[in-house]
């Protein structure tokens, strides 16, 4: 009995953090007027902050070592990330090559603080605590939903189209993220490929 009401107890504590912030979030940025400082603001308030202080204060474990992120990243899964994401690049988008002009403050947003915030928050966090009740798969496949699921207000707010094939690619970049923890067991891999990834897609 006391086992089940701890499970129970641990579960609904696992929809809290995860749906919380994420109600907040899709709110906010459908409600208030748009502005890159405001999602980035909002993003570290809502998503970063909680993020990292969630292994000290829900299980007393020291940030690095819960994110893992005092092991250093896989070069070699790195380097198969960038070809496969350079490839894909070169594919879908003609012309790809002409370097579009971004500003200082999208470099730090979309190349330094959006990877290492959504990744901390999704694939440090919230794959983790799903692991604790459903399988790996299962977990990493509920995570990258949610991801992109998390993306979609922000398209909205910035006035892109939500296409099927950009839900699909985000769902998919993001299992290929939950698989790469797996197999590096560093959050600096997923963190170097995602702004990697950023980079391409964001500048090419």
């Amino acid at each position: 009995m006391v086992e089940a009401k701890a499970v129970r107890f641990l579960r609904t504590k696992t929809l809290v953090i995860i749906l919380l912030p994420s109600l907040l979030w899709t709110l906010l940025l459908l409600l208030m007027p748009y502005s890159a400082s405001f999602v980035l603001l909002l993003k570290i308030i809502l998503w970063g902050i909680p993020a990292y202080l969630y292994p000290k204060l829900a299980n007393n474990i020291n940030a690095n070592k819960f994110f893992l992120l005092n092991k250093p990243p896989k070069g070699k899964l790195i380097l198969i990330s960038v070809v496969f994401l350079v490839t894909y690049s070169a594919l879908i988008n003609v012309g790809w090559l002409e370097v579009k002009p971004v500003s200082l403050f999208y470099i730090v947003s979309a190349f330094v603080m959006s990877p290492v915030i959504e990744e901390m928050a999704f694939r440090g966090v919230i794959l983790q605590m799903l692991h604790q009740f459903i399988g790996w798969t299962y977990a990493n496949v509920t995570t990258a939903i949610l991801f992109m699921l998390y993306h979609i207000p922000l398209w909205l707010v910035r006035g892109q189209s939500v296409s099927v094939m950009g839900c699909l690619w985000v769902v998919f970049f993001a299992v290929c993220m939950g698989f790469v923890m797996f197999q590096s067991k560093s959050l600096w891999t997923c963190i170097i490929i995602h702004a990697i990834q950023n980079v391409l897609f964001g500048i090419l």
